[in-house]
């Protein structure tokens, strides 16, 4: 499976983690990410929720919400790593894209008059 997350230099954004379709979730989730660069940060809930399967595909259940933060130093872009799942004392890997946008930028203030004679 897998997923992406959109976030604005400088700034976060939330991504919740659904668990679908399996009878092994069991336990608190514990998360982790890797192969992104320094400045994309992420914050993982101090309390997960704890998960007890089954869980059906027509009813997935949140895992929890995780934050991301990318710096303002970070180009825009898009970023390719993991999240790690632990349930249950058993890890999900799945792949994970984080796309950076650059912060928008206001137009400069302008004012035209004209004159006519």
């Amino acid at each position: 499976m897998g997923g992406s997350v959109g976030v604005t230099q400088g700034s976060s954004s939330s991504l919740v983690v659904n668990a679908t379709a399996s009878s092994c979730f069991n336990g608190a989730a514990s998360f982790s990410a890797a192969g992104f660069p320094s400045g994309i940060q992420f914050t993982y809930p101090s309390s997960p929720p704890t998960i007890t399967g089954p869980v059906l595909a027509t009813s997935p259940v949140s895992a929890g919400s995780i934050t991301v933060n990318a710096a303002s130093s970070v180009a825009p872009g898009g970023y390719s790593g993991t999240l790690t799942v632990t349930l249950g004392g058993v890890a999900y890997t799945n792949p994970l894209q984080v796309m950076v946008t650059p912060v928008p930028t206001a137009p400069s203030p302008s004012y035209t008059i004209s004159c006519t004679n």
